[in-house]
């Protein structure tokens, strides 16, 4: 993290352009030597609001604090015992301004520190970024109290953001540069006296030990998603990265907030060791915390941690790599963006071909960072080889949803697990169909006369032909999105593009040993016409032509699982003939959806803020149904 600029021993803080240029221009005879010159208003507020959030510059509010007793030169020369003398007019003064101006002088005491050549000076930066937050804390706590300090002073913005940077600093590793934050507890000794800081994580739901790396959000910028979202309140953001499992395709991040709670009162400072508490909130859940016996809102950041997380290469090449390979770049199974959160409803989000979970990340920069959603639900993604056959993957994603949950919840103890939602954009859309879908042996006889146990093929073979024809739906799904879904094929995959693929795509060994048994049978092969002589990908998989696909088009979804349908139409011509460029309107609408939103966009919708939009009102309306306020199913409606 590049560091503010830090203090100077000339008087920058003092001596502003807007003062020197009407001196100037008094010795040219042309002014009075006080006025008021003609500004924009823009210019004039950002003068006002001036101070130590811009930079190395005290607000007018403390400036006039250090006049009042004398003490502009000396802070300069003398810092620390104009700290003390300050503190000490505090317990005899009972003017509101000293409290703020103490939080200001000793975070730009703390930023000088921190810019120091001196190893020494950096390490002690901390305990004036401590200092500084627990007079803020004062500030705030008084404020909510509704006591002489007030909260709509500008210098009440100006403590809220000292204390939220403060907070994270006086935690930063010493001599870090890259905004690393250590959570810990114990004695601090800061100019006005120790401080025991005791560590709080109870309302953390994660063992700390579980993660590897504490950073300041505030030290990251972001690039590449519409907005960041940040919740407005207390604390310090902060992204929280989890210790790397070995299947990770990056270590999930998650926000979290940092709240230092202060017990006893300012004048007990110094006369007795400060007992203070450094409190732990996930940013997810972490709503509110009381101060003098108000609810206080805690600042978060939802976008960094996600933004932090893609901040991988090798993520936003997974789709290709993985489309074209005949091994699995990354394994096939459920991913998570955080740790698992008991309670909390997943949502599986199943992308679709030459693509990868990156393509989801403006949904889950708007999803996460909705309050409600973020308490109630958790949001996974299936990675797979988008150009192995349909119904290879499909029984991949059914085979890793119920892993899954074994793994994380072995006695079923977790109802939030039953209740998952599955959202498919184009290939994916079929995966997740293939979830929720009783086949019984409907789309085995399609391609096949005979029980598979009159086959002559090995055991081996006979099970995966029985795992990827014989459906049975996952019982923990409970609703399914279908985004710009190809149910009746695409258009598009046909022709030379179905060749090219044969002749791209790789896939996996054992599938094609698979296919050789099945091309030495007699009579039907396992495969359309056409393809006899080898094994379909994806893209065949998807022809409209593909006998298997539709089949299960006219299949609905088993009883239980409500469907939801949105739909790409592009351009503004009548919606039943249109398409989005690779899926006619016809091929993704089905009759047995609760719902159907048509979206004025290409194939590449599921970022459009109108398919966000419906997602969110769909995951409330699950919530709803889950919370016994059902209300009645949405109407089919259009753009």
């Amino acid at each position: 993290m590049k560091s503010l600029s830090p203090l100077k021993p000339a008087a920058r803080w003092f001596v502003r352009p807007t003062l020197v240029l009407p001196v100037l221009a008094l010795l040219g005879g042309c002014v009075t030597p006080i006025g008021a010159n003609r500004a924009t208003v823009s210019s004039v507020y950002r003068e006002l609001r001036q101070s130590a959030l811009d930079g190395a510059t005290c607000s007018d509010a403390t400036r006039a604090v250090l006049r009042r007793y004398d003490c502009e030169k000396r802070f300069r020369t003398q810092p620390e015992e104009t700290l003390r003398e300050l503190h000490s007019k505090l317990l005899s003064d009972n003017r509101p301004d000293l409290l703020p101006a103490l939080v200001e002088l000793n975070y730009l005491r703390a930023e000088r520190l921190r810019g120091s050549n001196n190893p020494i000076e950096r390490r002690a930066a901390t305990d004036f970024f401590l200092a500084s937050s627990i007079y803020a804390f004062y500030c705030l706590r008084a404020a909510a109290g509704e006591t002489e300090f007030n909260p709509f002073h500008p210098s009440a913005e100006m403590v809220r953001g000292l204390y939220n940077r403060a907070v994270a600093q006086a935690f930063l590793v010493p001599d870090a540069s890259s905004a690393v934050v250590r959570p810990e507890a114990g004695v601090r000794r800061p100019l006005i006296g120790p401080v025991d800081v005791r560590l709080d994580a109870r309302a953390f739901p994660w063992p700390l030990n579980m993660f590897s790396e504490w950073v300041m959000a505030d030290a990251y910028s972001v690039r590449g998603l519409s907005v960041r979202n940040r919740h407005a309140g207390l604390g310090a953001p902060l992204i929280v990265t989890a210790r790397r499992d070995a299947r990770d395709i990056a270590p999930p991040c998650l926000a979290a907030t940092l709240f230092l709670r202060v017990e006893a009162g300012v004048e007990e400072w110094g006369a007795v060791p400060l007992r203070a508490s450094l409190e732990i909130y996930p940013g997810s859940t972490a709503g509110e915390v009381q101060i003098a016996g108000r609810n206080v809102p805690l600042e978060v950041d939802a976008t960094a941690p996600l933004a932090y997380t893609l901040n991988n290469p090798k993520a936003w090449k997974l789709g290709r790599r993985q489309f074209f390979s005949s091994r699995e770049i990354v394994k096939s199974g459920i991913y998570r963006f955080q740790p698992y959160r008991p309670g909390a409803i997943p949502v599986v989000f199943v992308h679709g071909t030459f693509s990868s979970p990156v393509t989801w990340s403006e949904m889950v920069n708007t999803l996460a960072s909705d309050p409600l959603l973020s308490r109630r639900y958790q949001f996974w993604v299936f990675v797979y080889n988008s150009g192995n056959p349909l119904i290879w993957s499909a029984a991949e994603l059914r085979d890793a949803l119920t892993d899954t949950v074994k793994r994380l919840d072995p006695e079923g103890r977790d109802p939030a697990l039953r209740q998952i939602v599955l959202v498919g954009h184009s290939q994916g859309g079929v995966l997740v169909k293939l979830a929720v879908t009783p086949t019984g042996d409907k789309l085995w006889r399609v391609v096949e006369v005979k029980d598979p146990e009159d086959l002559d093929i090995s055991d081996d073979l006979r099970a995966q032909l029985r795992r990827a024809l014989f459906v049975e739906p996952v019982p923990y799904v409970s609703r399914v999105i279908f985004v710009a879904t190809p149910h009746r094929g695409s258009f598009k995959a046909t022709g030379l593009a179905r060749k090219l693929a044969s002749k791209l795509v790789s896939l996996p060994g054992q599938m094609v040993r698979y296919a050789g048994q099945l091309t030495q049978l007699g009579g039907k092969d396992l495969v359309p016409l056409g393809l006899r002589r080898r094994l379909p990908t994806s893209i065949d998989g998807m022809s409209p032509k593909n006998p298997l696909l539709l089949a299960l088009a006219g299949m609905p979804p088993a009883p239980g699982v409500v469907s939801h349908s949105i739909v790409a139409v592009n351009g503004d011509g009548p919606v039943e003939r249109g398409n989005d460029g690779l899926v006619a309107y016809q091929s993704a609408h089905v009759s047995y959806a609760a719902s159907e939103l048509v979206v004025r966009s290409r194939h590449s919708c599921l970022n459009e803020p109108a398919t966000i939009e419906e997602v969110r009102r769909i995951l409330l309306e699950h919530l709803a149904a889950l919370d016994g306020q059902q209300k009645p199913a949405g109407a089919m409606h259009g753009p």
